[in-house]
């Protein structure tokens, strides 16, 4: 009987470490996928941030781009006639004549030098590329300026100005090279 007694109380005990270890690796493995699913979110709202992010400076270049086209007059305002890209007297482009009156001469002259990277750089475009469509309300094309290369557009923006007088639309879009 006592040898009875001993022997099942060691029993007691063999499962009372048996489930020690089960309440142990049930836990870890709790807390395993815990870690794992907090990893997983993290992982998901950076890429969302950084898609966000993406979307917000591609909106400023837009804007810039707009802005360059119907507003600024550039700086000095003549250098659509006597300034390249890569000199640097030349501080800033811009294409109107007037506010929201985009100048001819140079429109054409930007079209010209939109693709040297110099232009590039002092559009301050930075990682992103960007084309223009410039054209009247009737949907006849003044001006296509850029060369679009198939990648995810970010943000298309639209304007309106006017050229020789006549209401036009400028529409933008910009992605990541």
């Amino acid at each position: 009987m006592a040898k009875t007694l001993v022997y099942s109380l060691i029993k007691q005990e063999n499962k009372k470490g048996q489930m020690q270890l089960v309440d142990l690796i049930v836990s870890l493995s709790i807390f395993l996928l815990l870690i794992l699913f907090l990893y997983i979110n993290i992982e998901k709202n950076i890429f969302q941030e950084k898609e966000k992010l993406k979307k917000i400076k591609a909106i400023a270049v837009a804007d810039r781009l707009i802005k360059t086209i119907a507003e600024d007059y550039g700086y000095p305002t003549n250098w659509a006639i006597e300034l390249e890209p890569s000199n640097n007297s030349l501080k800033a482009f811009g294409t109107a004549e007037s506010y929201l009156e985009i100048d001819p001469y140079k429109l054409a002259r930007f079209n010209q030098i939109y693709l040297n990277n110099y232009t590039k750089k002092k559009l301050l475009l930075g990682e992103y590329e960007a084309d223009l469509t410039i054209s009247y309300l009737n949907g006849t094309q003044i001006a296509y300026i850029g060369n679009y290369s198939s990648q995810k557009i970010l943000t298309n923006k639209k304007s309106y100005a006017l050229y020789l007088n006549q209401p036009i639309i400028l529409k933008v879009r910009v992605w990541q090279k």
